[in-house]
């Protein structure tokens, strides 16, 4: 650390009631300077994926470059299975030598019709 540079990783990755995952918050620890996420299809790759972008930006982009009709992604982040009241979030832990933080995205509004979701993005 003598350099200036700060050595930020990724500590782990979690979400819950996004997509494709459950009502029990799912987590991938980043133990390692290389992750590889490999399964067969329809096993949550691309929910993961999208999961990341979501955090990030707060929404998907696939729904603005699909094509089609914004109203085909109608309530497409909220787990199907999950029910209004319970928390939909995707949280990310960075850390550095000296201290972690982490950043989760808690959605507030699916998509309805034309009309965009609602987030919060918060740290610590």
């Amino acid at each position: 650390m003598g350099n200036g540079h700060r050595d930020l990783r990724v500590g782990y990755l979690e979400i819950r009631g996004f997509r494709s995952f459950g009502t029990d918050a799912q987590r991938i620890e980043f133990s390692s300077e290389l992750v590889v996420i490999h399964a067969d299809n329809s096993q949550g790759k691309t929910s993961l994926a999208e999961a990341f972008e979501f955090l990030l930006s707060g929404t998907i982009s696939r729904r603005e470059l699909g094509g089609g009709s914004p109203g085909e992604f109608q309530d497409s982040l909220r787990n199907a299975h999950f029910g209004p009241a319970e928390e939909v979030y995707v949280e990310l832990q960075v850390v550095d030598d000296d201290e972690s933080h982490v950043l989760r995205r808690t959605l507030i509004d699916d998509f309805v019709g034309a009309s965009d979701c609602v987030s919060v993005l918060t740290l610590d």
